[in-house]
């Protein structure tokens, strides 16, 4: 079925239900329409004789009133004991229905009593049937007059076609439309399909400046939305992007160019080595941002290639503080570690700690609060706020934060978490910040 378009695949399935519910509704209603046929036979049967009684007074025979091929009326009289034909008036056609040869079998299957009716089938040879209604009525000493109105199977048949016939006209009128009707909404669907095709096609071209705008309420319209947020969301990232590589310039170029001139200051003497501490912060610092964008480079090739290890993660807190503890940092670092292990590789795990603890050392005024209970990390620090405008996109990378300045180092986090199955959030406290770990359903973490 992919083979084909959409709209081919919607005419073959249609004509494929089409012929399945032809078959089952045909096979119902022939059983349907073969009782329907049986019952208004008779009901014509018996409709035929009363019109023929309208003739049939003081018991004598009425005049011929048939005029049906498939159909005709008996009538006569009958002495039952002994049993003796004494009247018989056939209509002209009677020979054209049944014949004289059955006239023995009719009469013989008729129950003659005084006002007697009924009706019923006789199953002759080569499956032919006999239909007849009949009415009788006693004269004096076992004699009776009756009326027998007679149809063969193609009168029987003649009906049912007809039924059938006017079925076939319906259902076909019915298809016909519905085709018709499957025709034009499944072109209006390709349409739809194929302008947001083009509009897809076009994005790089209108450097995804083109907007798209589908007003349906199904599924369509939902992918329309969807690429058009998409859309949105990649003119944020490029524009974000574009914004952050300039910054990442003038960071760059701002350390280089201090290097280079107390360099020249130093080799012309006008500077002293003890400057040379100045060359080594803007080293450190510029080692770092190009640590970070390499970093977040290898995430984008981060896979399982081999079977994760048990992180023992308050070993890796412990040993992430205490390179922070040697640094002579002035903050107080609160340590409450119970012994826990994540599914994952050391050196990620390590990576995340010193990102967020990083960030926190930023921010934090005083005092770093590190939790570890129930496989659950807590990093708290008593720094400022983080916006709330800006606690949706703090994990994006290229997103600028509150104060103006870009980073990679949360975006690292997250996306690190992510591929081992962990989950990150972020909360103000009345006082201060909080960034937690924890795991995701089905997450392996195991805790002594």
């Amino acid at each position: 079925m992919r083979k084909f378009k959409f709209n081919t695949q919607l005419i073959i399935l249609f004509f494929g239900l089409l012929c399945l519910s032809s078959a089952l509704f045909g096979m119902i209603v022939i059983g349907r329409v073969r009782n329907i046929s049986e019952t208004q036979t008779y009901d014509r049967l018996e409709s035929y004789i009363e019109v023929t009684k309208s003739f049939w007074h003081n018991c004598e025979l009425a005049p011929e009133t048939s005029k049906s091929i498939n159909l005709c009326t008996i009538q006569g009289r009958i002495r039952v004991y002994p049993h003796n034909l004494e009247e018989l008036k056939c209509s002209k056609n009677f020979k054209d229905v049944i014949g004289f040869e059955q006239i023995d079998i009719l009469l013989n299957a008729i129950e003659f009593r005084s006002d007697a009716s009924g009706h019923a089938t006789i199953n002759l040879e080569n499956s032919t049937k006999i239909y007849y209604a009949y009415q009788t009525t006693a004269v004096e000493n076992d004699s009776y007059t009756f009326i027998v109105a007679v149809a063969n199977t193609k009168y029987a048949r003649e009906f049912s076609n007809n039924i059938s016939s006017q079925i076939i006209l319906i259902f076909s009128i019915v298809f016909i439309f519905a085709f018709f009707i499957l025709g034009l909404w499944s072109s209006a669907y390709v349409a739809r399909i194929n302008r947001l095709k083009k509009h897809i096609a076009n994005l790089p071209a209108s450097n995804y400046k083109e907007e798209y705008v589908d007003d349906g309420k199904d599924e369509l319209a939902d992918l329309s939305k969807s690429i058009e947020q998409m859309r949105n969301e990649i003119l944020h990232n490029e524009s974000t992007k574009q914004e952050m590589l300039q910054n990442i310039s003038h960071d760059f170029k701002t350390p280089i160019a201090v290097i280079k001139s107390y360099a020249e200051a130093i080799e012309d003497g006008m500077a002293d080595k003890s400057d040379a501490k100045i060359i080594q912060n803007q080293c450190t610092n510029l080692q770092h941002k190009v640590t970070t964008l390499l970093q977040y480079n290898r995430l984008e090739y981060l896979e399982k290639k081999e079977e994760f290890q048990n992180c023992n993660m308050k070993e890796i807190i412990e040993s992430v503080v205490n390179t922070y503890i040697y640094q002579k940092t002035k903050l107080k670092f609160t340590l409450d570690l119970d012994e826990c292990y994540y599914k994952g590789y050391q050196e990620n795990y390590y990576t995340v700690i010193d990102n967020i603890i990083d960030n926190a050392k930023r921010y934090a005024k005083s005092e770093i609060k590190i939790s570890l209970h129930d496989g659950v990390i807590q990093i708290y620090n008593d720094g400022e706020h983080i916006d709330e405008q800006f606690l949706n996109g703090f994990f994006k990378p290229y997103e600028k934060g509150s104060k103006g300045q870009f980073g990679l180092g949360m975006s690292i986090v997250k996306k690190t978490l992510d591929f081992f199955g962990y989950y990150l959030s972020v909360r103000n406290e009345e006082v201060g910040v909080t960034f937690e770990i924890k795991k995701r359903v089905n997450c392996n973490i195991y805790t002594q």
